[in-house]
């Protein structure tokens, strides 16, 4: 299977060796400037949505649109979309929106030709739910991302409405070079987990009919892997110590992002535990309900080892 990821890029640290290519568009002097196989990330985002949708199975190709201030323009989009019409990829994921609707004509021209190679959409809905606006998402022959935590089912899909799956997930926790363990949540990463468990469990189909039909049936018998319990094992020693050494107060059934004054100060502790643990940070994905109390992290910690 092959996918293109439309977002900031993917940092060159921790890219895995499933990367068949890529580009930059940037807008300079007034016009699209193209730059290929340059498409570093700047921002972390885009190293995001590639670090929880990566497997071994599939492959890669890089479509850098946002700056190192997570900013893009519409234009940019537009010519994103229309360069992958040469691009020979099944999937192709965008973890970003726009509420300019003046190319909405023009997005939609290319989504139904992208769509009728037999390429398949995904994107996420803005995180401003009462947007009406929200493209490419809107868009016919999208399948439009969002999260909800009021779902029934961890997945559930509605064609009729504008955010047609909806997903329950876990909020993560991703490191980023330069910048440490980061948070990646909202409808970004709803989009980049439903798309995980379409290449874990689906595969590749046809076209986009048959993909929607696939999770029609995936949203009545997925669910999450993993569920992680307090267990019977006691907390770890090397972890009650890194928390003792900032004079925290290590109360167990405390939420673990409640103990730290500041995501960057909680970063700093889980590279910590990565590098006493032997865990590759560049690879691991904390789930925030691992974080529940300091017992649940430390037998998932000790499961990961």
């Amino acid at each position: 299977m092959k996918c293109a990821i439309v977002d900031s890029g993917v940092n060159n640290f921790i890219m895995d060796n499933n990367i068949f290519g890529g580009v930059t568009f940037k807008i300079k002097d007034n016009h699209c400037k193209i730059q290929k196989n340059q498409y570093n990330d700047e921002n972390g985002h885009g190293s995001m949505v590639y670090r929880t949708v990566t497997r071994n199975n599939v492959e890669f190709y890089i479509v850098k649109v946002l700056n190192k201030n997570n900013q893009g323009n519409s234009t940019i989009l537009y010519e994103a979309l229309k360069w992958l019409l040469d691009i020979d990829v099944k999937y192709i994921i965008i973890c970003i929106s726009t509420g300019n609707n003046m190319l909405k004509d023009k997005y939609q021209k290319i989504i139904d030709e992208l769509t009728a190679q037999g390429k398949i959409i995904f994107s996420s809905w803005t995180n401003n739910y009462y947007s009406i606006n929200s493209y490419p998402a809107a868009l016919r022959n999208v399948i439009s991302v969002g999260r909800n935590r009021e779902n029934l089912k961890y997945i559930e899909c509605n064609w009729e409405k504008s955010i047609q799956c909806t997903l329950d997930m876990d909020t993560s926790y991703i490191w980023i070079p330069n910048k440490g363990f980061d948070v990646f949540g909202g409808n970004s990463q709803a989009t980049a987990d439903l798309l995980a468990i379409v290449f874990d469990k689906i595969g590749c189909v046809e076209n986009i009919m048959e993909m929607r039909n696939k999770l029609e049936q995936l949203q009545i018998s997925y669910h999450p892997a993993k569920t992680y319990l307090d267990g019977e094992n006691i907390i770890d020693s090397n972890i009650i110590g890194l928390i003792k050494n900032r004079n925290i107060d290590c109360v167990e059934k405390r939420p673990m992002w409640r103990i730290f004054d500041s995501l960057k100060e909680f970063s700093i502790f889980l590279e910590e535990v990565c590098n006493i643990f032997e865990i590759d940070k560049a690879k691991v994905i904390f789930r925030r309900s691992m974080f529940m109390n300091l017992k649940i992290f430390s037998n998932a910690i000790i499961e990961m080892k």
